[in-house]
């Protein structure tokens, strides 16, 4: 996975430097889609209805249930759709999903 070794995926405030006043920091630019954004690519991977939003600093995350069993889920069942920080870099995207993963199991 992702995770391994020092690959610096989480940036260090000191190597960066101080943030210049008008630059945006990751927070700012966090995804903030409606669920009437995201249903349409939601719906790409299967029938799920919102259940809720979990609250998140640097990216959205929504908990979904599955209206109709297929491909990936059966009804009822629960999954998480995360809308990654766009500053992300995607070592660190993948290591956050290798988390998820390896906590599902």
């Amino acid at each position: 996975g992702g995770c391994h070794g020092s690959s610096g995926l989480l940036p260090s405030s000191r190597a960066k430097g101080a943030m210049a006043s008008t630059e945006k920091s990751v927070i700012d630019l966090r995804p903030t889609f409606s669920w009437s954004d995201l249903a349409p690519i939601v719906h790409e991977f299967g029938d799920f209805e919102l259940v809720r939003s979990f609250p998140s600093e640097r990216d959205q995350n929504l908990l979904l249930r599955c209206i109709v069993g297929g491909e990936g889920c059966a009804a009822g069942d629960m999954v998480v759709f995360k809308v990654h920080n766009p500053t992300d870099d995607v070592a660190f995207v993948e290591c956050q999903s290798d988390a998820l993963e390896r906590a599902a199991a």
